[in-house]
């Protein structure tokens, strides 16, 4: 066998194959004399079909399948003896294999770039911490009074947070109405500090009052929905015909069962919440620290990513998109033109760089899954369940499920080393900073609406 290769960029690569006629044809007839031993032709004896008459009924077919098998056995050595990795499956082209010309083919391919990484102890990181005071507890208490809200009553104060307000509003761009954005004369309602209102309007929303007229400057994003007001700014003039607030339901036993705390009045129910903003912090952190270490090492170690590794990702990103979506029962159309809208090729080459950074610091320290570690991690996620030890045993007997768990555990060894040997710094955050990282948007094209976030998972 022949095998040559040709440079084609920093990572790609023309590999030329030749292998001789002799190597086809010794195939051929071994598959031939297989035929023999094991397939009834009428006319013959089990076993005493002539090569020649099998040659003659099978030889064409049996050599599409013997060039077929060779094509891949041919690549695998090839790839092997010149000590190649490419990224994703092998498109032959062309492939010449006429009778007595033997098989020779080319093939086109990006390889899998080297990856090294530099003194993890240059690196430096900030460390989120956040300790939940009692105030944090009230606000949550707060939030889960309004959840339970049905009904808002008219005041005659001025708009506060979590107020609503009944309006008229038009808008006003460079002097003139936005059409889009003038409705009939039918009052819209506003929350203020709803999610999909900039904080930038709630801000110039509250104090206001039923009677009154306020202008809000509003500024549009370079991506907002509707192109006619992408990079511009507007005066959106509201016209408040009523301030309503909500009646908090009372803390008593009756809301206290709703949350699951049966006895014990609002001293267990405070505690039992508490309990519960500490784990969400906890897991939050983790998710910060987590993000801030792969940060600081993918822009400390950039790594030239092939196009096909590119490609792939974005495609897995698309389909992990969609798959969201339809969990939501969103309609196919408006998933086709959210997935239309979608630029995933940064937060792709994010997460690849990012994956191979942490598989090549694995390689280099030698680290494996420690037992321990990951017993803990599966007892750990089976404590919400009625049988825990049924739940530890279902994890362990399915390979793939315990395999992700297992990179869980190895990624968190990594990381204590990462930070037990870079410069850690801590950032004190408060409880509600560190939950609300952005805003949503559920209402574009709304006046004041929050711009989507095209952030990446």
């Amino acid at each position: 066998m022949q095998v040559s290769v040709e440079t084609t960029g920093s990572l790609g690569r023309r590999m030329t194959v030749a292998l001789p006629e002799q190597r086809v044809a010794a195939a051929i007839e071994e598959q031939l004399r297989s035929i023999i031993k094991t397939r009834r032709v009428q006319g013959f004896r089990p076993g005493k079909l002539p090569l020649r008459v099998a040659r003659q009924r099978f030889g064409a077919s049996v050599r599409e399948d013997v060039i077929r098998r060779l094509l891949l056995e041919s690549y695998e050595e090839a790839l092997a003896r010149e000590q190649l990795r490419p990224v994703g499956p092998p498109s032959f082209d062309p492939v010449d294999a006429r009778p007595g010309q033997g098989l020779s083919y080319t093939v086109d391919m990006e390889i899998f770039p080297e990856v090294s990484v530099g003194p993890i102890d240059k690196l430096s990181i900030e460390k989120p911490v956040c300790a939940i005071s009692d105030s944090d507890v009230d606000r949550m208490i707060e939030r889960l009074r309004r959840a339970k809200t049905s009904e808002y009553l008219s005041v005659e104060r001025a708009a506060r947070q979590g107020d609503r307000l009944s309006l008229r509003y038009r808008l006003l761009v460079d002097g003139a109405v936005h059409q889009e954005c003038a409705p009939d004369d039918t009052p819209v309602e506003v929350e203020v500090g709803a999610p999909w209102i900039t904080p930038e309007c709630s801000m110039q929303l509250q104090g206001v009052a039923a009677g009154e007229t306020r202008s809000l400057t509003v500024t549009f994003p370079e991506g907002a929905a509707d192109s006619a007001l992408a990079g511009k700014s507007g005066n959106l003039e509201v016209q408040v015909i009523q301030v309503t607030a909500p009646e908090l339901p009372p803390l008593d036993a009756d809301f206290f069962r709703d949350y699951g705390v049966a006895e014990g009045g609002e001293a267990a129910f405070r505690r039992e919440l508490r309990n519960h903003i500490e784990l969400e912090a906890q897991t939050a952190l983790r998710a910060r620290l987590r993000e801030a270490v792969l940060t600081a090492l993918s822009e400390a170690n950039p790594v030239e990513l092939p196009q096909t590794m590119v490609d792939m990702e974005v495609r897995a990103l698309r389909r992990g998109f969609a798959a969201t979506l339809e969990n939501r029962n969103v309609a196919k159309e408006v998933i086709r033109q959210a997935e239309a809208s979608l630029d995933l090729d940064t937060p792709a080459r994010r997460r690849l760089t990012q994956q191979l950074l942490i598989k090549e610091l694995v390689r280099a320290r030698g680290l494996t899954a420690s037992p321990e570690r990951v017993k803990a991690l599966v007892e750990a996620r089976a404590q919400g369940y009625e049988a825990p030890e049924k739940f530890a045993e279902w994890y362990y007997r399915d390979k793939q499920r315990l395999a992700e768990v297992e990179h869980i555990a190895l990624e968190d060894e990594l990381f204590e080393w990462i930070l037990s040997t870079c410069k850690v710094t801590e950032s004190e955050l408060t409880f509600d900073e560190l939950m609300n990282t952005g805003q949503t948007d559920t209402g574009a094209g709304r006046p004041g609406a929050a711009p989507a976030s095209a952030d990446s998972p």
